[in-house]
């Protein structure tokens, strides 16, 4: 099991991802160790959650796992869908306003 996840997730050589479709892009320019990519327009799936900057870990883990189980065929339509790559996670600080009382 561990292997199909190693495997599901890219794990390897930088730039390796193993059986996972890539998505489109375009090497904008190369940096040491990295690359800018542009990715044309598409469809993406995501989902949200609210955390504590403490439980970032706990939430970006579960998070990857409703989606994993979104294509993996746990959907309305019971199909599965392929995972393409990369798997993009971004945390987005909310101002919740002055706390006093």
């Amino acid at each position: 099991m561990f292997g199909k996840v190693k495997n599901f997730l890219g794990f390897g050589p930088p730039g390796e991802v193993y059986d996972n479709e890539v998505a489109p892009y375009t090497v904008i320019k190369q940096f040491d160790g990295y690359d800018l990519r542009e990715y044309p327009a598409q469809k993406w799936v995501a989902t949200a959650a609210v955390t504590t900057a403490g439980d970032l870990k706990n939430n970006n883990s579960s998070m990857f796992w409703k989606l994993f189980g979104y294509i993996s065929g746990k959907n309305a339509a019971e199909s599965k869908i392929s995972m393409t790559v990369p798997v993009m996670i971004s945390h987005v600080k909310e101002d919740v306003g002055d706390q006093t009382e």
